[in-house]
């Protein structure tokens, strides 16, 4: 008895023996490796933590979510505005989305939530931080990136945009994290909580569009395992926010914030 169908296979088959898959494999390989090159290097340059987090995580998240991945928007935009180059460029465009952002969520877990981190971080900054939840978010999130290179190029583009505004809509997690100020408290939470209602609306509108069986099923598992994990995140930002709110004077405009 064999858990994958005949179907199953031979499409498993097809899908790594296919020349583009390969050549995103590779990409993604080379990807992640720069991804942990440029942590280690920018651990060893600027080391110490702020608020629980390294500095490392924090510069690294700014150049994927505020740099890396509005440059691949703006290249993907230009491209699809050049008319006869439109529909290639739209591929690779929406891939490079994915891709990026799944070595950038590997790169993550090994560096910064793993033993791994105990030979990066210098002993004065705290012990390993191992963290199943962090990874088995990055894991969904991996899963989610490699399937959305597989799908049809219609659907690969509404998947990629999903992707990089959820990307956007952490932005402001870090942001935060950096500048607590009032207003970044109110626009995290609502920033996070639009994207990702957004992004489930469009991640139906995709499963309906999708025609084998397995492949919803492994994208409805993915999307359910994200969702899941970002609803518990969007709960702990609005304690947070209360949290924050409690501790301003008596008086303060920031009384009357709206979470």
């Amino acid at each position: 008895m064999t858990v994958l169908s005949a179907e199953a296979r031979a499409d498993l088959v097809q899908m790594l023996s296919d020349e583009d898959t390969r050549g995103d494999i590779s990409f993604t390989l080379w990807a992640t490796t720069t991804y942990i090159a440029v942590r280690i290097g920018t651990e060893l340059a600027f080391p110490g933590k702020h608020k629980g987090y390294t500095y490392q995580q924090y510069i690294v998240t700014l150049l994927h979510q505020a740099f890396v991945l509005p440059l691949i928007g703006i290249l993907w935009a230009c491209g699809l505005a050049t008319g006869a180059a439109a529909s290639t460029f739209s591929r690779e465009g929406s891939s490079w989305v994915y891709l990026l952002t799944g070595s950038y969520m590997l790169s993550d877990s090994i560096v910064n939530y793993s033993p791994v981190s105990g030979c990066v971080t210098p002993p004065e900054s705290g012990p390993p931080h191992f963290s199943w939840s962090v990874h088995t978010h990055h894991l969904f999130t991996f899963v989610l990136c490699a399937l959305g290179t597989t799908l049809p190029p219609w659907l690969e583009d509404e998947g990629a945009f999903v992707v990089a505004m959820g990307e956007a809509g952490s932005l402001w997690i870090t942001v935060t994290l950096l500048w607590p100020t009032n207003v970044n408290f109110i626009v995290r939470f609502y920033l996070f909580l639009i994207t990702r209602a957004a992004g489930i609306l469009i991640a139906v509108d995709i499963v309906r569009q999708l025609e084998s069986s397995h492949t919803q099923l492994l994208f409805i598992a993915m999307a359910f395992g994200v969702a899941y994990g970002n609803w518990f995140t969007l709960g702990r930002m609005r304690n947070n926010a209360k949290a924050a709110k409690a501790k301003e004077p008596m008086g303060s405009p920031t009384k009357s914030w709206p979470l």
